[in-house]
């Protein structure tokens, strides 16, 4: 059977549709784990697409807003909007706060990209900043 979808544009690639983020991803976008569509602006992390407990979007998230300049205070903060962090039990949380820093002094010292040392940086102290709190001593 022949194909039937449109052809892309020049500099552009077929995606699987059932992200709905129309018919083309420009390739340019799709080199910094964003896409855009028509009316929305979509992150997607592709080097780690899996399925996990519902608190750990906001876990990397809070990584994310380290990373962005925001303080440990604020990020947790914003994190605390979403119910699947607030409930989360904080032994998940530290696990998988160790378990992210650990991945990432790993990934810092097999490649010395600065931006490689600062997320590891950001999840040591995330995991620091997480025992730290009140009733995880």
């Amino acid at each position: 059977m022949a194909d039937r979808r449109p052809k892309c544009l020049p500099g552009q690639r077929r995606r699987p549709s059932r992200w709905g983020l129309g018919r083309h991803w420009p390739r340019a976008v799709l080199t910094h784990g964003w896409a855009l569509s028509h009316d929305r602006a979509h992150i997607i992390d592709w080097a780690w697409p899996t399925r996990g407990a519902a608190w750990i979007d906001p876990a990397i998230l809070i990584l994310r807003l380290l990373e962005a300049g925001h303080t440990l205070v604020e990020a947790d903060a914003f994190a605390c909007r979403f119910p699947s962090w607030r409930t989360a039990p904080a032994e998940a949380k530290e696990a998988f706060a160790s378990a992210n820093a650990a991945a990432w002094k790993e990934i810092a010292h097999a490649d010395s990209a600065p931006w490689k040392a600062a997320m590891a940086g950001h999840a040591i102290a995330f995991t620091t900043h997480l025992h730290t709190l009140p009733g995880n001593r």
